[in-house]
């Protein structure tokens, strides 16, 4: 498998150790769900959310 310097693959799990972490993941999710206008692009091209 190819990969970019500097990058995880997205295949890569993420393990979230605390509640603080997790509450602050599904709010990452939930703004790319709703794709504002001010998100960058790279987080959703080809429809694919970075997390």
């Amino acid at each position: 498998m190819a990969s970019v310097a500097g990058q995880i693959p997205a295949s890569v799990p993420v393990f979230v150790g605390s509640p603080v972490a997790l509450r602050t993941l599904c709010i990452h999710q939930d703004a790319i769900d709703r794709q504002p206008p001010y998100l960058r692009g790279e987080l959703t091209e080809e429809g694919k959310s970075a997390l």
